[in-house]
């Protein structure tokens, strides 16, 4: 019998990416004379203002927690608990995400006052808090620095920009399929064995005779969405509570 093949399901979904930022600096010739012949300060600070640039794209991304479909875990007027955990992870499953592709995103006062103080991922018989530093995200390295450990097998990262409203912390269980963000390149391109490659985040100095200063200014033009709204889900505690 001839087979039947089915159709797959596509949706498309799109990304606005025109919010434009940048950060922007100027150094003097006193300073530079004194300090940037022995430091190369401009290259520091070009590293320093590209993280701060990512991290803006980081806060976009937390800030869509009430896009998901999921926003009921948790108390607003309690910590998190260890059910609020396993709710969370039961939600995804249900929609047929798998374990492997999850990772909690905690906010630090969370994690430190909250999820430390649950008995049950501390007490060495029934651990299931593996403080280790790999994770299952080697070569995100950029992530590493805030890479805490795992519960039940999902990769546990802490930020500061998680969403702190009404006395509220919105922490996130996602997948990669909830949110995503794109970044348009302003001009600019770096060499690679593959060729001329963009700049995402554009880096450019010039001499400022009227201030006797050198003004450098990096600057990208970024978009954030929220793709599936049920890949993903908020886990809500309380910003006052301590689970000591």
């Amino acid at each position: 019998t001839e087979i039947t093949p089915s159709v797959a399901a596509q949706v498309d979904d799109s990304i606005t990416v025109t919010t434009h930022v940048y950060v922007a600096w100027m150094f003097g010739d006193n300073t530079m004379s004194q300090v940037a012949s022995k430091y190369g300060l401009n290259e520091a600070y070009a590293r320093q203002a590209q993280g701060l640039l990512m991290n803006t794209i980081e806060a976009a991304l937390a800030a869509l927690w009430s896009s998901l479909s999921t926003t009921a875990v948790g108390d607003t007027s309690t910590g998190v608990t260890d059910g609020d955990i396993r709710r969370a992870i039961s939600a995804l499953e249900q929609a047929d995400f798998r374990v492997e592709e999850m990772a909690f995103f905690f906010h630090p006062e969370v994690y430190w006052e909250q999820v430390h103080g649950i008995s049950k991922y501390y007490t060495f018989d029934t651990s299931t808090f593996e403080m280790v530093k790999t994770g299952n995200l080697p070569s995100q390295a950029g992530m590493q620095h805030a890479y805490k450990g795992q519960l039940f097998g999902i990769p546990v990262y802490t930020t500061t920009n998680i969403v702190n409203s009404l006395q509220t912390y919105r922490n996130l269980l996602l997948t990669p399929r909830a949110f995503a963000f794109g970044v348009r390149p302003m001009g600019g391109s770096i060499d690679t064995e593959f060729g001329p490659t963009p700049l995402k985040i554009r880096v450019q100095a010039e001499y400022q005779l009227p201030n006797l200063a050198m003004l450098t200014v990096a600057d990208m033009s970024y978009g954030v969405g929220a793709i599936r709204a049920d890949g993903g889900v908020t886990i809500n505690s309380s910003n006052a509570y301590v689970n000591s």
